[in-house]
């Protein structure tokens, strides 16, 4: 009877035991395939962390001094007159290029800059006009002529056939329908830059000052043209696209230029991020406070 008894708890023993190993079993069978299942989860979100983090790095930054240097090559700046809402659109006029040499010397606007300046630098500041001397028509230059230029190639060189080729006549070089055409216009060897502080509301801006040297007029009192854009909204980038053409951007800065708001901009294939110049980083920025 007591061994009976002792079988009968043996039998007992062993289902508990057998119980508890497939428990067990079961536990460690299954850990590692969570674990596995939480680990991806949790390296997906890392790579999306990360090559969100990559794409925010991919966005090239610089000051304003920084990018407009005197050896500064192969840019066409672009001033865009806002409309009334304060936007761009593709009827936005054009009303001035700020142009800097092209590096292949294959190109007529190469060769062109020799004209302003014997070493081929620094930057031609060309003012659009809507007269014209010899022909009648719509002259004004829209935001979409010079998008449609810049994608085929060609904006370098109508700008040097409209307005720097001084072996053309005037007649001529308004055949090309590239708005009003002067006898010549200034050049810069560099630009100038001036931080501006509210008085009031202590908010930075920033000026862009050219100051160049017209060749035509010989009086040394005449022969400097002054030009100056307030930044007063730096980081701006436009998506722009037409029909039938490729997706580009408008960067740059959008303020204050010499026919009222506008933005200064150039094309560009990606994003870019030109900012204000940090206080005091540049000892030769000057400082000065404004009441507007």
């Amino acid at each position: 009877m007591i061994q009976k008894d002792y079988d009968l708890k043996g039998v007992e023993f062993l289902k508990i035991l057998g119980f508890l190993v497939l428990s067990l079993f079961i536990i460690t069978g299954c850990s590692p395939n969570d674990e596995k299942e939480s680990a991806e989860t949790v390296t997906e979100v890392s790579t999306s962390v990360a090559e969100s983090e990559i794409k925010e790095k991919e966005i090239e930054t610089r000051s304003i001094s920084e990018h407009f240097t005197k050896d500064l090559t192969d840019e066409v700046w672009i001033e865009i007159n806002l409309d009334s809402n304060g936007q761009v659109s593709q009827n936005s006029q054009v009303s001035s290029f700020l142009v800097t040499n092209d590096t292949s010397h294959e190109s007529d606007l190469y060769k062109g800059f020799s004209i302003y300046n014997p070493d081929e630098k620094g930057y031609v500041y060309i003012n659009i006009s809507d007269g014209q001397l010899f022909t009648s028509g719509d002259f004004k230059t829209k935001l979409i002529d010079i998008y449609k230029l810049y994608v085929n190639g060609e904006l370098n060189q109508k700008i040097f056939k409209a307005h720097i080729d001084q072996e053309a006549s005037f007649k001529d070089r308004e055949k090309e329908m590239f708005g009003g055409v002067y006898a010549s216009y200034p050049h810069a060897n560099e630009l100038t830059f001036t931080h501006l502080i509210n008085r009031e509301t202590s908010e930075l801006s920033q000026r862009i000052d050219f100051k160049g040297i017209d060749s035509f007029y010989k009086d040394d009192n005449l022969n400097f043209r002054y030009r100056t854009f307030k930044v007063t909204d730096d980081e701006q980038n436009i998506e722009i696209k037409f029909e039938g053409y490729p997706k580009l951007y408008l960067v740059g800065f959008k303020g204050k230029g010499e026919n009222g708001s506008s933005y200064l901009v150039k094309f560009s294939d990606k994003k870019e991020n030109f900012i204000f110049d940090p206080m005091y980083s540049n000892k030769e920025i000057e400082i000065q406070e404004v009441s507007e």
